[in-house]
């Protein structure tokens, strides 16, 4: 199975390599973790579970149907690294970013690709806005604004350094930037563009989560050392901080529109972790896959709107769906990729995985 030979190693995965010292227990390590602290949480918070209800349950427990395959193409010898995946079933739309920096916008039904544009170096990052705008951050220091009805770049905007995370909020009208190896997240009026608040006071390394909730009231933060932070919008004061400590050479997360559950999974073991982000508190750990497996597990994750339901890729291929709250395992399934897979996206019809050889496959819920 292709390891991530073209994603980029983080900042601390490169400092521990080049220290040659072990992720787990290391002097680099506890200096790291004696910054961290906890700030503004509620201990006695009450669990943050959202049961399924029965036509969820049945939605999850339905094999989902391969409805569409969406293949890219090498550019020249480079595999394109699917990075990020937004899907948009209003504006019948997928848009994906890639390692090689290309954004491709993709008709969900059809599977025609109607649109693509570049950054000069490599894109972690896509959202998609109102009116056919599409918007992506590269390490060329540039957020750019494409619009896929009129085929053409809308606006760009300049930042101080490579972009990690892109969060986008239709009702407040909000765009922000989680800007890599700075201390600066970035909020824009959605409509007009202009910059209307900066965060900034914290060495801020590489991001590896940026959302707001679903009132646009917070913004949420995770960085690759397995810290977390929450803001108030718009004033942009801290509300909570905590440390999850959930990290390797590659880490991931995800966290539902409520921002009370977050998931957590590292290349380290074959277990996500679930976070109530209200009491900083660990709640829950479930299996990406059987430890009889023997790894490498490197499970990629991500929950659906609710946190009531996650879903997570392991190395091997297979895609696991799992209630949060009773760690049931509802179904799993061959994901069919050739390569491993490096994203997820989810809708109310559609789960989208994407692969490290630059393919999209569409699974289609049929309950």
């Amino acid at each position: 199975m292709k390891r991530k030979e073209f994603i980029t190693i983080s900042f601390t995965a490169l400092l521990l390599k080049a220290c040659n010292l072990n992720p787990i227990n290391n002097p680099i390590n506890k200096v790291m973790k004696d910054e961290f602290f906890s700030y503004g949480l509620d201990n006695k918070a009450s669990f943050p579970w959202i049961k399924l209800s029965e036509d969820e349950r049945k939605k999850y427990l339905s094999p989902l149907k391969l409805f569409k395959v969406l293949r890219s193409h090498k550019v020249g010898n480079l595999v394109k690294t699917i990075t990020k995946i937004a899907i948009d079933e209003s504006q019948e739309i997928i848009a994906c970013s890639s390692i090689d920096g290309k954004v491709s916008i993709w008709h969900l039904l059809s599977g025609e690709l109607i649109s693509s544009y570049s950054h000069e170096s490599y894109s972690r990052s896509v959202v998609i806005g109102e009116q056919g705008n599409v918007i992506s951050g590269g390490s060329d220091k540039r957020i750019k604004i494409w619009n896929y009805l009129s085929n053409q770049l809308s606006q760009t905007l300049e930042t101080p350094n490579n972009v990690g995370c892109l969060a986008i909020n239709l009702k407040a009208n909000y765009l922000a930037a989680g800007i890599n190896y700075s201390d600066k997240v970035i909020i824009w009026n959605l409509k007009t563009l202009k910059q209307i608040a900066e965060i900034s006071g914290e060495r801020f390394w590489e991001f590896e989560l940026l959302e707001f909730n679903d009132t646009g009231e917070r913004l949420y933060a995770r960085f690759g050392l397995g810290e977390n932070r929450v803001w108030e919008m718009p004033s942009t004061k801290l509300i909570r901080a905590f440390p999850d400590s959930h990290y390797g050479e590659w880490s991931y997360s995800s966290i539902d529109d409520r921002q009370r559950v977050l998931a957590t999974a590292s290349d380290r073991e074959n277990e996500v972790y679930l976070w109530d982000t209200v009491s900083g508190k660990r709640i829950q750990v479930i299996e990406a896959a059987p430890a009889s497996d023997g790894g490498p597990f490197d499970p990629n994750l991500l929950l659906n709107h609710n946190g009531s339901i996650l879903i997570t890729a392991a190395l091997n291929g297979n895609i696991r769906i799992s209630s949060t709250e009773s760690k049931e395992i509802l179904q799993e399934f061959p994901g069919e990729h050739e390569s491993e897979i490096s994203s997820l996206a989810i809708s109310n019809k559609y789960l989208v995985s994407g692969d490290h050889d630059g393919n999209l496959k569409l699974w289609q819920f049929t309950a």
